[in-house]
């Protein structure tokens, strides 16, 4: 069972306070919850399990609206920070790819002097 007294955020609370007592409700409110917990970053979870991936990819698709709504109220920073980590990812993989470039210059560089050394024998 759900402890509905651990909301955090106002946006939930007043969702609960304008629902009717069902299981439907009760499961939606929980849901909820656990998108505050996200982005107060108090998902628990066991090992080879992240309850982070199931919140993100199932719960904000679902609520997106009200994924908005909580990360605005308890963590507004959110986005400016998914944003920056994007780009050091993105940054990263670009200088992956640079030193695969490198790698494949200097064989072929090496193929190529092997190649005319050989011709010449």
């Amino acid at each position: 069972m759900t402890d509905f007294t651990k909301i955090k955020s106002k946006y939930v609370k007043n969702k609960l306070k304008s629902l009717e007592m069902t299981s439907e409700n009760m499961n939606h409110i929980d849901d909820l919850m656990k998108i505050e917990s996200y982005f107060l970053g108090t998902l628990g979870g066991c090992a080879g399990f992240s309850p982070y991936v199931l919140v993100e990819r199932r719960l904000a698709k679902i609520y997106s609206k009200e994924w908005t709504a909580i990360q605005r109220e308890l963590n507004p920073d959110y986005l400016e920070r998914k944003k920056k980590q994007k780009q050091e990812e993105e940054e990263e993989k670009r200088k992956e790819r640079l030193k695969e470039l490198v790698e494949e210059k200097k064989e072929m560089e090496l193929s190529l002097k092997s190649w005319n050394t050989m011709k010449k024998r």
